[in-house]
């Protein structure tokens, strides 16, 4: 039982922190402000015209969010491609913290399920989207207008921009944005909160795409009908099963002792995942999203996970598209896949589909 002086100490530090948090919230909201201001006179530039939307000669469907960080974009962009399968649909990304950001001119980066280039070069979103997709283009490109030309030269019939919400440049036939449960109650803009548009941008949206509301699906919906009367599409990221350098049923994961890492946005999501299907965490390694770990037998992390009795090295397949599949890391590694179903609004998901298959005919 803790004595007296070690209660009293919890309750100053639990005291100290709650004070450095509410002079940090206090510090960024001049910062927020000005950063909303930036995004509404942005915004308005382009409502009012004076900044360019160019429009191609091919349906344009944007996927995105009003937040940073993981709302299921690249999940929702497989599950909607592979509904449109009977299309040529393209994947526009622009290949976030990878070599191609860094260049002008777009590049075709997958066709047929397989990629041309390696995940540090095209990224590892459309890395795992071309794995994914064999009916699919996948191309990749800060300059989404010039990646849509692309398209066109390829002979593409539809145009999936992927986290293309902000990027109102390209003209879009219809706008489908992921929410989640932050963005609606008390979201703040960056920096002191995670939003990078207000509320009411939702307003410009025909289709909202959430993946954690569940039974409170109804109540979120009617708190933004103030702002959209975009029908609401619930989804859910469920386990199949695990693959890479060993497969396992989901059963088969059951009481095995694992390592876990990953360099994702929403790391306590796959974590959860894990300890929901019975695997037993012995340790874990959380990084930055997108970032690669740089695994070898001696590193800290894959010498603590032998000395707890790790049974494999267990990670999200974002992260397993980065890894060489012969790496020899003293632990089996692999990956738990997830694939997105539609669990509610399936009417609004199908009115998506015929949309698309309409504008492409």
């Amino acid at each position: 039982m803790p004595s007296l002086e070690q209660i009293w100490k919890g309750v100053v530090d639990e005291e100290k922190k709650s004070l450095t948090t509410s002079l940090l919230r206090c510090a960024l909201t001049p910062a927020s402000q000005i950063f909303a201001l930036f995004v509404a006179l942005r915004g308005w530039g382009y409502s009012s015209g004076l900044r360019k939307i160019s429009r191609l000669d091919l349906p344009v469907v944007s996927i995105g969010n009003l937040a940073v960080g993981g709302t299921g974009k690249t999940p929702f962009t497989i599950c909607l491609a592979r509904d449109l399968a009977s299309l040529r649909v393209a994947i526009l990304s622009r290949g976030y913290r990878c070599d191609l950001e860094r260049e002008a001119a777009p590049r075709l980066v997958g066709r047929g399920g397989a990629t041309l280039f390696p995940p540090s070069y095209m990224g590892d979103e459309p890395t795992l989207m071309t794995h994914h997709l064999p009916a699919a283009l996948s191309i990749v490109g800060p300059d989404r207008v010039a990646g849509g030309r692309l398209a066109i030269q390829e002979g593409a019939q539809l145009i999936l921009l992927d986290d293309g919400m902000q990027h109102r440049r390209l003209y879009r036939d219809i706008e489908v944005v992921l929410i989640n449960r932050g963005d609606v109650q008390g979201g703040r803009a960056l920096p002191r909160g995670s939003l990078r548009e207000p509320l009411t941008a939702l307003r410009r949206a025909d289709y909202l795409v959430s993946a954690d509301m569940g039974g409170e699906s109804d109540a979120i919906q009617k708190s933004l009908s103030r702002y959209t009367s975009a029908g609401l599409i619930g989804t859910a990221l469920q386990p199949t099963q695990v693959k890479g350098q060993l497969a396992l049923s989901l059963d088969e994961l059951k009481g095995k002792k694992v390592a876990l890492f990953c360099g994702i946005a929403s790391p306590q999501r796959f974590v959860s995942q894990a300890v929901s299907l019975g695997a037993h965490p012995v340790v874990k390694l959380v990084l930055p999203d997108h970032k690669l770990a740089p695994l070898h037998p001696n590193h800290p992390f894959i010498k603590e996970a032998v000395a707890r009795g790790a049974e494999l090295l267990l990670c999200t397949e974002k992260d397993w598209v980065k890894y060489d599949s012969k790496i020899d890391l003293g632990l089996p590694l692999a990956y738990l896949e997830v694939e997105m179903a539609v669990t509610s609004g399936k009417s609004a998901y199908s009115e998506l589909l015929a949309r698309c298959f309409a504008l492409s005919n």
